[in-house]
């Protein structure tokens, strides 16, 4: 775990230690009652606002990523793939796998999922295990997806890789790494 995501991301442990401090220090007043302690019992809840404060104003690069994939997932929800358009990036472009050959560009993509979710109604989105790995300008998403459609539900593993551009972080390839799922059996729901 990074500094960045401790502070901005996740600051629970620092909360905790924080609160762990607080009682210390509360503990050695009571016993001494010195108010030199009683002063510094003030600066674990200072900190703890001031890191609060700040994770809250700050929108990390992967809470950007989240953000976005949370806005897909509601989107197609809803029927809608303009949330899905405007993460693509414009130069999407990917390779088939072979015996299909060839290549997906982003209106094609946009145009099958578009066929898809009017054939099958997308009820809901829910996101399992998702881990995201930031590396400059570049991230790769590892995302278990369960979709829950008109038939029933499945699962999906993806792998998604994107691009820090001027206007924010773009989606430049998508992957389906479970693809047993979709052709599997539907999960009652």
């Amino acid at each position: 775990m990074d500094l960045q995501s401790l502070f901005l991301e996740n600051p629970l442990k620092l909360y905790l230690l924080l609160g762990l401090i607080e009682v210390i220090l509360a503990a050695c007043w009571y016993a001494r009652r010195n108010p030199r302690l009683l002063y510094a019992l003030i600066a674990p809840p200072v900190l703890a606002v001031t890191i609060g404060i700040v994770a809250h104003c700050v929108v990390t690069d992967r809470e950007q990523i989240a953000q976005a994939m949370g806005e897909i997932g509601e989107g197609v929800c809803h029927n809608c793939l303009a949330p899905a358009s405007r993460y693509l990036d414009p130069s999407y472009n990917v390779p088939l796998p072979l015996p299909i050959g060839g290549t997906l560009n982003r209106d094609q993509l946009l145009g099958l999922a578009n066929v898809a979710i009017q054939n099958h109604h997308v009820s809901d989105i829910s996101f399992g295990q998702v881990e995201t790995k930031i590396a400059g300008h570049n991230a790769t998403t590892l995302l278990e997806t369960r979709v829950s459609i008109n038939e029933g539900s499945f699962y999906i593993s993806w792998k998604l890789q994107w691009a820090k551009r001027p206007d924010g972080w773009r989606i430049v390839r998508l992957e389906i790494t479970k693809p047993e799922y979709l052709a599997g059996p539907t999960i009652p729901t």
